[in-house]
């Protein structure tokens, strides 16, 4: 081939902008974190909560109706009528909500109930994420090796019996008491995340895996949006921290629940793409 044939060659057709899908997902959203994080503040019967609420609902409900009509949809909300594919977003969504009530409420307990300084209460929170380098990589190999879901159901059993710890420490008011729970979810929740990308590729169609990265990643990011919106919520209204562990802890429970029963079998050879979304997976 010439020269002038490779610098000739026509450009890859460029993807359609969904913009009724961004402001129908960033309207509906921002509404709904409004609602949450204020409504113990303001009051749940107030106008100024209601309406938020009520349309943050219908701006969510709206986006998924936009995205089934849409020729390039932000979300390909179709998929989430795989089991499988929703439970594995499940997780992710469960796993960055914990993550998010560990590294601001557990933070702000330690100095409000341990009187440590802000920098003494990042330190104590190092062992409960010194694990993520350190057992991503193994968890993936571990999948690849022998499947995906019995590592992520094993991994989140383990983080949600961490969570479950720290609830019932949190009385204490002593960071000996909370150590177990930190340590058991700072072990699970690595093993829970690196497989679970795999998990969701294959539970869809070919064509349809090289989404799976970005909608995990939303997942994500959702989670733990909701999940400081929600533990704000809680701590305000109720003034106990032990509450804000206990709904996680809860919220995770469910996951485990679900994934146990939705979350296929996985021996399939690894998706070309998941080493590239895997790597931007763990560091986002």
């Amino acid at each position: 081939m010439s020269a002038a044939g490779i610098w000739s060659r026509s450009p890859a057709p460029s993807r359609p902008f969904d913009f009724a899908g961004t402001v129908t997902l960033v309207a509906g959203l921002s509404m709904l974190v409004f609602a949450i994080m204020q409504g113990s503040v303001w009051g749940w019967t107030e106008t100024f909560i209601l309406v938020p609420l009520v349309g943050g609902i219908a701006g969510l409900g709206l986006f998924v109706l936009v995205e089934r009509r849409v020729r390039a949809p932000l979300i390909d909300v179709s998929l989430f009528g795989n089991a499988s594919f929703s439970a594995c977003n499940g997780v992710l969504f469960a796993g960055q909500y914990s993550k998010l009530s560990i590294v601001v409420f557990l933070a702000l307990y330690l100095q409000d109930a341990a009187s440590m300084s802000p920098l003494d209460a990042g330190l104590a929170l190092l062992v409960a994420v010194a694990g993520f380098p350190l057992l991503s990589a193994p968890g993936g190999r571990l999948a690849d090796k022998h499947g995906a879901r019995r590592l992520v159901l094993a991994g989140l059993a383990l983080a949600t019996f961490g969570m479950v710890w720290l609830a019932l420490a949190v009385p204490g008011n002593r960071y000996l008491l909370l150590l177990p729970g930190l340590i058991l979810w700072g072990l699970g929740m690595p093993l829970c995340y690196s497989p679970t990308l795999r998990a969701m590729s294959n539970s869809v169609a070919a064509d349809k895996q090289g989404q799976t990265g970005g909608i995990g990643v939303t997942s994500r990011l959702f989670g733990g949006v909701i999940g400081t919106a929600v533990g704000s919520s809680l701590l305000v209204a109720t003034g106990s921290f032990q509450a804000v562990f206990a709904i996680t802890a809860a919220a995770m429970a469910t996951s485990l629940v679900f994934g146990a029963f939705a979350i296929k079998r996985d021996d399939g050879p690894r998706p070309p793409h998941r080493d590239r979304d895997h790597a931007a997976f763990v560091h986002s």
